[in-house]
């Protein structure tokens, strides 16, 4: 089971079909131009899998040639970014994560509260709902309750695909990038689970699958989803969940 809550925001017209297990995967290249082309920035992102690399002004010089004369620019800061080719094929499903922190004494996204049924419970923070339904204004909310059986379904139907899940991880592109060189060199597609924080907001989980294919987008059908997926009015439903502490569990509202 995943240590939180799964949600899928889709439009209004998508919901039957993802409730019927469709999951639909699009090419990393695609959400690269969406910005690169001046559209939707909250889609698309230009540095979609780039590696990032902090430059500094005392070490590194920044120039541009302008009619064939090269200029120096000063800055106090500044990033380049590499990428590699290949990423623009590998093909992404996203959904929105709320980590569970643990039951620690203060809480990232849950706060504590009492249930009168079990006791103490942990329910998520109202401005984490609140954000979210800012974000994702005009989409409809699917709920993934059982995150566990989810997954086991996804896996079966892809034992001979080759992919990696996880939630991203945000960082400021004028600081510390999350991944080390080894990371990076290891595998370069670990740069597709870190994200500008600019994005934040998303609580972004990915589903990343290999495409040797080079196919612009990719669906699979894992069977029926209504047992363990809900689709909810709004997010503010979920202001009605609550994790056990005793037995760190989901609850449905």
């Amino acid at each position: 089971m995943m240590n939180g809550w799964l949600i899928k925001f889709l439009r209004p017209e998508h919901v039957s079909e993802f409730l019927d297990g469709s999951l639909f995967f699009m090419n990393t290249g695609f959400f690269i131009d969406l910005e690169k082309n001046g559209q939707n920035k909250g889609i698309g992102d230009k540095y979609e899998g780039s590696l990032f690399k902090l430059l500094d002004p005392k070490k590194n010089i920044i120039q541009i040639e302008i009619e064939g004369e090269c200029l120096t620019l000063p800055f106090e800061r500044a990033f380049s970014t590499e990428s590699r080719e290949g990423i623009r094929s590998l093909l992404l499903n996203c959904f929105t994560f709320i980590k569970f922190d643990g039951f620690t004494e203060d809480f990232n996204n849950f706060y504590l509260d009492y249930h009168e049924d079990i006791g103490h419970a942990c329910k998520v923070k109202p401005n984490i709902l609140d954000s979210l339904e800012k974000e994702f204004e005009g989409r409809i909310p699917v709920w993934i309750h059982n995150s566990k059986l989810f997954m086991e379904r996804f896996e079966a139907e892809t034992e001979n695909i080759r992919y990696r899940h996880g939630p991203v991880v945000y960082f400021d592109e004028f600081s510390d990038y999350p991944l080390s060189l080894e990371e990076v060199k290891k595998d370069f597609a670990n740069t597709l689970f870190c994200k500008r924080k600019f994005y934040e907001n998303q609580r972004e989980y990915r589903i990343i699958l290999k495409n040797p294919k080079e196919l612009d987008n990719f669906k699979i059908n894992i069977g029926d989803l209504r047992d363990c997926a809900k689709p909810l009015e709004s997010v503010q439903d979920l202001r009605g969940a609550f994790w056990s502490i005793e037995q760190t569990e989901e609850h449905s509202v």
